[in-house]
């Protein structure tokens, strides 16, 4: 019996097929990694 936390790890683990989910997954990426950077510079 999985935890929700351990879904959501797996199921961010298994390569997704769908173009959309992924390109925003890229995109939230991206914004995660341009907050961290202007963080930095502050």
């Amino acid at each position: 019996n999985y935890s929700y936390t351990n879904l959501a790890m797996l199921m961010s683990s298994i390569p997704s097929y769908d173009p959309e989910k992924q390109k925003k997954k890229e995109i939230s990426n991206m914004e995660i990694k341009n907050i961290n950077e202007i963080r930095g510079l502050l």
